[in-house]
């Protein structure tokens, strides 16, 4: 394909294995390699498991790909943080993070009681 990029799921463990982030009132960045929290393919349903992506790699530079970059950020990259410290996709505020099995994040309903 035309683009390419590096991720992997985000999930609760111990602190010594912790990353710290930085938001900037958009999105949600890795302080030491500049990942940026993702939901999985930019899509915003239930279920989706939450991951840390590097920036986006094209082979060509065309109006295509911004515009595929522009949809997939702005689909799975943007989030709020609300002042009670509830994190949702800032397209979809019904939903936010929760813990499931094998504790990845992922999206869940936002009266789940796995929310996070």
């Amino acid at each position: 394909g035309n683009a390419s990029w590096e991720s992997g799921y985000v999930g609760v463990g111990l602190s010594d294995s912790a990353i710290m982030a930085h938001y900037d009132g958009q999105l949600i960045r890795d302080t030491t390699d500049g990942c940026c929290f993702y939901n999985s393919m930019g899509s915003l349903n239930k279920g989706v498991p939450c991951t840390m992506r590097s920036d986006i790699q094209f082979e060509k530079d065309d109006e295509k790909n911004k515009e595929f970059e522009n949809i997939f950020l702005d689909e799975g990259s943007k989030f709020t943080v609300d002042s009670d410290g509830t994190v949702y996709p800032t397209l979809a505020p019904h939903l936010c993070l929760g813990i499931a099995h094998l504790p990845c994040l992922y999206l869940v309903a936002c009266n789940s009681p796995n929310r996070a």
